[in-house]
């Protein structure tokens, strides 16, 4: 019922915004370390561009806590795979998570 919630929870707030509609960001020019770019663009950039809407919806415009990033990562929802910490660490999710928090600050 908890795991329900928050997936009710994520979608709603996740509907809310419209897609980033700057120009897209460049390797060079995205905030961050580039192991934290790295591991955006290895793992998350196919579908959310830059953190633009692609495939996935845009990330750079929703006000989701870190905590709720890590569960639709870790759970997956709807379209979105699930990422075990096989596949994605928790370093690397951390990193990530930093990584679109940053691109909310970046203009």
């Amino acid at each position: 019922m908890i795991r329900f919630a928050t997936l009710l929870a994520l979608v709603s707030v996740a509907a809310c915004g419209t897609p980033r509609r700057s120009a897209p960001l460049l390797i060079n020019d995205m905030p961050g370390p580039l192991e934290i770019r790295l591991a955006f663009q290895h793992h998350c950039h196919h579908c959310h561009p830059h953190g633009s809407s692609g495939l996935g919806p845009a990330l750079n415009n929703k006000p989701l806590p870190a905590l709720a990033i890590k569960a639709q990562v870790r759970e997956g929802l709807g379209a979105m795979p699930s990422f075990s910490s096989e596949v994605l660490s928790e370093e690397h999710l951390e990193q990530i998570v930093k990584y679109i928090q940053a691109l909310r600050r970046a203009e």
